[in-house]
């Protein structure tokens, strides 16, 4: 009976590559910050293709949020899939605006906002007076991605970055009121040059790994 099961629709979701070089000060860089990579940051790309290229994967587009470093990592993906898939770029992707923290470095947060900056970090707790981007607002729009996704197209790679990734287990981790509660949400981070797997039944969205790196 389990060959005429459905086969489970599959996403892979991208975290763009390095934007600081070794030796930098990495800073929190959002929507309003478009960085292109780094040397490093597109070697990422280019492994995350070869472990997906690996894997057979066999959609035939990169759905890529509008930033620099994130169109920039799509491409490298591309790269080992000989250019065959078609990169969409799609506006929900972008990173979260960080509002009065876009371009500080984490001690110069830390100095003004120790308690907001704890509390985002350990709990994912949204300091809405600070961020410029709207916490419902952001939900909403990946929400609706995520919708169109599930009807539009076969199997995907999604690039975006670490702001989204974090909404997006939140929204479909199980265990999220837990990891809050224990102030451990931090686990939800993707690193740089890092991916996820999505697979969809039909009715909803599960995650299936998390930020495994090639």
């Amino acid at each position: 009976m389990t060959g005429n099961l459905p086969k489970m629709k599959k996403l892979f979701l991208v975290r763009h590559g390095n934007t600081f070089s070794a030796g930098e000060t990495p800073l929190y860089v959002g929507a309003r910050s478009d960085l292109p990579l780094t040397e490093e940051g597109h070697k990422q790309g280019q492994r995350v293709g070869e472990v997906l290229s690996r894997e057979k994967f066999s959609g035939t587009e990169i759905y890529s949020g509008p930033l620099k470093r994130q169109l920039e990592t799509a491409a490298e993906i591309n790269k080992q899939f000989a250019g065959a898939l078609e990169i969409v770029t799609a506006s929900e992707l972008v990173e979260i605006d960080y509002g009065l923290w876009e371009g500080l470095s984490e001690e110069e947060i830390k100095s003004s906002w120790a308690t907001e900056y704890e509390q985002w970090t350990k709990k994912s707790l949204w300091p809405a007076k600070i961020f410029a981007t709207l916490e419902p607002e952001q939900q909403m729009r990946i929400q609706s991605f995520l919708a169109r996704i599930a009807v539009e197209t076969t199997d995907a790679i999604v690039v975006t970055s670490n702001g989204v990734l974090r909404i997006i287990y939140s929204m479909l981790s199980p265990n999220w009121n837990e990891l809050q509660s224990r102030g451990e949400t931090s686990k939800a981070k993707v690193r740089t040059g890092a991916y996820c797997l999505l697979e969809y039944d039909g009715k909803k969205w599960m995650i299936r790994s998390w930020n495994e790196r090639p």
